[in-house]
């Protein structure tokens, strides 16, 4: 009896603990930092590159979102936002490398691979782009922009009954429920931006 609530107690714990690196800033989780005090730090130097970033002051984003990493060096968001900013100043290598590091921090982080795959279609490598898209869509198979940028990249390369069923996919997100509510709601990734991209 003991031994199956301890097990229960384990799987609830670790429920919460998916529950949780699904949530936090800008889609998902920091990484936590060594200590509380850390975490309130991360948090306030990631709000202060954030400033920066909606006020198009990237390369201030940038050092913003490098003081977040000096303090918690796993943090996904902070990775993921500054190869945005990088990409919006034209450092395409800068930012290709911190996409690479935000999945690899957390590959559960769906915004990363979006993100990812929206710099790669801008690049046009297609291919590699619907790799990503569809590495977010194993996560949210509702994602709208995935969905959609995903049936563009497929047409990009010939690949016409995935860009249909993509396509389909997508127009099914935009459709509204019974009740009014939209079929899906994801916010537009700052990647439409500041690549110049139209959902």
């Amino acid at each position: 009896m003991v031994h199956r609530m301890i097990k229960s107690a384990s799987a609830a714990f670790a429920a919460l603990a998916l529950l949780g690196s699904l949530q936090g800033c800008a889609g998902a989780p920091p990484a936590r930092p060594e200590s509380a005090d850390g975490g309130r730090q991360a948090k306030l130097l990631l709000s202060k590159a954030e400033g920066y970033f909606f006020n198009r002051r990237y390369a201030e984003a940038i050092a913003g979102y490098s003081d977040v990493l000096a303090v918690d060096p796993g943090n996904a968001v902070a990775f993921r936002c500054r190869a945005a900013a990088h990409a919006a100043l034209g450092h395409d290598a800068e930012a290709l490398a911190d996409y690479g590091r935000a999945v690899g921090s957390d590959p559960r982080y769906e915004d990363a691979w979006v993100g990812r795959g929206l710099f790669l279609y801008s690049k046009g490598r297609y291919a590699d782009a619907i790799d990503d898209f569809d590495r977010a869509l194993a996560i949210d198979r509702r994602n709208g922009t995935a969905n959609l940028f995903k049936a563009l990249a497929c047409e990009h390369v010939g690949r016409l009954r995935e860009a249909a069923e993509a396509r389909s996919a997508y127009i099914h997100c935009e459709i509204p429920r019974e009740g009014g509510d939209s079929g899906h709601s994801d916010a537009p990734p700052r990647e439409l931006d500041v690549l110049g991209l139209k959902r």
